[in-house]
């Protein structure tokens, strides 16, 4: 399990196995590990939140890298930063609904796609169909998609703390 002793975090080897774990199926998206390594310990920290100081001991990355992968992650609603009075450093601790927050970010975008490929799609005025078929297809498959992820989330609850997952 994480300590603390002092400001040490102690690390068993089952959790960095499923640190190292999350971090490669992360990578497999073509999302950066590092990203996927911080996120995994701050799902199996002791506490439920962390110091960027102690985020960078536990891993053995910077706190430079610390800064930027925790900036990303709260900008995907992902993780969240937390101030306590009287306390000049930040904390990180993974947000209640981690997915489901980052999905709602990434449904704010779809339309932004969609008119850049319409963009793109007006620039084949006289190309034949096979030309603009990916442009089509992507439209179309991101217009679904939002509907379906847009009737999906107004629905789908996370959970209570007395329910099992």
């Amino acid at each position: 399990m994480i300590e603390s002793q002092a400001s040490s975090i102690h690390i068993t080897a089952q959790q960095r196995d499923f640190i190292d774990d999350f971090a490669a199926l992360w990578e497999r998206f073509a999302i950066n590990p590092t990203q996927g390594r911080v996120l995994a310990l701050l799902y199996i920290a002791d506490r439920p939140e962390l110091t960027a100081a102690e985020i960078a001991e536990a891993l053995g990355i910077s706190r430079g890298s610390v800064s930027q992968i925790t900036r990303q992650l709260i900008q995907f609603h992902m993780v969240q930063r937390i101030s306590r009075p009287g306390d000049r450093r930040d904390y990180f601790r993974v947000s209640g609904n981690p997915f489901g927050e980052a999905a709602r970010a990434e449904r704010a975008q779809i339309g932004t796609f969609i008119d850049l490929f319409q963009r793109g799609l007006n620039l084949h005025n006289t190309s034949p169909p096979e030309r603009k078929r990916a442009l089509r297809n992507s439209i179309a498959f991101l217009k679904d998609y939002d509907a379906t992820l847009g009737a999906f989330l107004t629905t789908w609850e996370p959970p209570r703390d007395s329910e099992q997952p």
